[in-house]
């Protein structure tokens, strides 16, 4: 026992080690899947930078290159201006139709809504057709807030696109004299005219560097868009919100206008050939759940194996407890006979009849003892026959109620004779002692015990009823576990080692079988247990037997 002790308690020990080394596994694994997402982040977010930069980039080439574009049409259409201004008194339009016209092929007089002249010093303001007074201070507010850009020593042009009113572009010609302005030449035009006069944004897209392996058009790629500082959408389209986007803004003489560059993440996905890499924590999570299952499944074990130890060694204590019994009863009955205390024939006999019964008691507990061994290692010594029944379960029954302990009990016999069954003669011996052990041992003094034999369809069925207490629903699939005992029987210090009804089990279901607990018709405990292959050898016997 003091070794038993000693094992439960390394085995103990042995478990709280390895329930911390799992914790600490649990741990690693989560740092780990910590490090593991923020360095998917990380990369995540260098992944976007890059792209979005990229962007910012293709926006910064497409503004230097409207900058550019829009500057040449200035010089181009402003020529004749520099060379040969008119006066104030003589608005122009017709060299600005003829040059813009020849550099970008379109008519700007269809989409001019006016022309104008402006004298710096005098304030006038000269328009044809005349417009409204908020039209022409919305001018006055271009040409003395917008500083243009250079195009010739005395020359700066610009373009202003009115926030105030309909979105109108005022293109103008500003002519300075002593570094100051002095005259201004201009047109007012539907905001169409910019989109003539800047860089197709499809064009400048087809010439990027890129390598694709997909099926993008080139549109599908980058999106252009320019706009004015008030957001309105004067060339290219708008970006979508599932874009990588670069941004870059027009000098103050070309209107402040802002450039918009969006990258789309399927281009960018083939660009990078991996692309912006996808979020891997939900692989992560599901990885670091599947270790915690494990280490909580491993705990489960764990408990399991505790458990099945502490069974283990209640088994131990119990079978030692019922192996000292008989082997003390046979000591002193045998003492007693070697020194020769009896005092006649029939206390001999009766001697001679206690140590048969408790070496009997102590043959079937071994022999529990090494089914139980034997179906653990799954070694089987059976070999199942076709025998009759009836006559084999009288002399079980017979012989068990010639023991002592069985000398208050009654027992009752419903047989149904004639009946054949395929099973091993000394399993079924063994099987039966136990289910009369537990009806004993369970049950009241003076009880009565029934015995029962039928056949149902082509299985016999064996059943043992007892007068106890009976075995509560909840525990009914439980008592034919290993060790098992139930709380109760604990409580009632009822001696037992927690192997009869489990050996049952093992010993019918390896013959084919079956057995469960019920409730016996008059109160108390039913089991019963099915043979396989089973027959009636003759015609059914004509006194009445029971049925289950």
């Amino acid at each position: 026992m003091n070794w038993i002790v000693s094992r439960l308690r390394r085995r103990k020990t042995q478990s709280t080690s390895l329930v911390v080394l799992l914790l600490l596994a649990l741990g690693v694994t989560g740092f780990l899947t910590y490090q593991a997402n923020q360095a998917d982040q990380d990369h995540r977010t260098n992944t976007e930078w890059l792209l979005t930069n990229y962007s910012a980039l293709v926006a910064t080439r497409y503004a230097e290159l409207a900058s550019s574009t829009l500057g040449s049409y200035a010089v181009e259409v402003f020529r004749s201006i520099l060379k040969d201004p008119p006066g104030t008194d003589e608005p122009f339009a017709p060299s600005i139709s003829r040059h813009v016209s020849e550099q970008c092929q379109c008519d700007p007089l269809a989409t001019m809504r006016a022309r104008f002249s402006y004298d710096f010093k005098t304030d006038r303001l000269v328009t044809e057709p005349a417009l409204s007074r908020e039209a022409a201070d919305a001018i006055r507010s271009a040409l003395r807030t917008n500083p243009g850009t250079a195009i010739h020593l005395l020359w700066k042009m610009g373009f202003e696109i009115d926030s105030t009113g309909p979105g109108d572009v005022v293109v103008f010609a500003v002519r300075y004299a002593d570094a100051e302005p002095s005259e201004a030449y201009g047109i007012t035009a539907d905001p169409a005219i910019l989109e003539t006069m800047l860089p197709s944004p499809h064009a400048f897209v087809r010439e990027l560097p890129r390598q694709i392996e997909n099926d993008l058009t080139y549109d599908e790629v980058f999106g252009i868009a320019v706009e004015s500082p008030d957001g309105r959408l004067v060339a290219g389209t708008h970006a979508s919100k599932d874009t990588y986007r670069g941004t870059a803004t027009l000098s103050e003489g070309f209107g402040g206008m802002k450039i918009t560059a969006s990258l789309n993440p399927q281009a960018a996905a083939s660009m990078l050939k991996a692309g912006a890499p996808k979020s891997r924590l939900p692989l992560l999570v599901t990885l670091l759940l599947i270790t915690a299952a494990l280490i909580g499944a491993s705990v489960i074990l764990m408990r399991h194996q505790s458990a099945l130890a502490r069974e283990r060694a209640d088994f131990a204590s119990s079978v030692s407890h019922e192996l000292r019994t008989p082997l003390a009863q046979i000591r002193m009955f045998t003492e007693t006979l070697l020194l020769g205390r009896v005092r006649n024939d029939a206390e001999r006999r009766r001697s001679l009849e206690i140590i048969d019964q408790e070496a009997r008691r102590l043959t079937l507990l071994v022999e529990n003892v090494l089914q139980t061994s034997r179906a653990e290692r799954g070694v089987a010594r059976l070999a199942p026959a076709d025998i009759e029944l009836a006559p084999a379960v009288r002399e079980i029954v017979d012989m068990f109620a010639q023991m002592p302990k069985a000398k208050s009990v009654q027992f009752r016999l419903e047989l149904q004779d004639r009946l054949h069954a395929t099973a091993d003669r000394n399993a079924l011996t063994q099987i039966l002692h136990n289910l009369l052990e537990n009806a004993v041992k369970y049950g009241p003094s003076g009880q009565r015990i029934d015995v029962g034999l039928a056949l149902f369809e082509d299985r016999a069925r064996l059943w043992v009823d007892d007068e106890g207490p009976g075995i509560p629903a909840r525990e009914r699939d439980r008592v034919f576990e290993m060790f098992y005992r139930s709380p109760r029987d604990m409580e009632s210090r009822v001696l037992g080692s927690g192997l009869g009804l489990a050996v049952v089990k093992q010993l019918a279901v390896s013959q084919g079988g079956r057995v469960w607990a019920d409730d016996a018709p008059g109160g108390g405990a039913r089991i019963v247990v099915e043979f396989p292959e089973a027959y009636l050898r003759a015609e059914e016997s004509e006194t009445g037997w029971a049925v289950a």
